[in-house]
């Protein structure tokens, strides 16, 4: 893919994280071998990721991710992105 594509579709990824929009795109951008590493240490596949994704989506309403830069080189892109979101009221009674 050439550096505008890969910048692109990490763009895309990086905005719909942690929201609604992301639900129908795991499959499109994640492998069937997918794992990642979750603050806590554990590894998470796929299914488990999206699970979990979808989980934050659910705790946080107005959840926003903004890719404000991007690098490509060679296969790599490095965004920069600010997030925003509002944490619901907990009632303490």
């Amino acid at each position: 893919m050439d550096h505008e594509t890969l910048k692109y579709v990490a763009k895309e990824w990086h905005e719909a994280l942690g929201t609604d929009r992301l639900k129908g795109m795991y499959d499109k951008y994640l492998h069937d071998q997918f794992t990642a590493d979750f603050f806590d240490g554990q590894q998470v596949n796929k299914a488990q990721y999206a699970e979990q994704d979808q989980q934050f989506a659910s705790a946080f309403s107005n959840n926003t991710v903004r890719v404000t830069e991007q690098i490509a080189e060679g296969n790599k892109v490095v965004s920069v992105m600010t997030r925003s979101a509002t944490i619901p009221e907990i009632s303490l009674v």
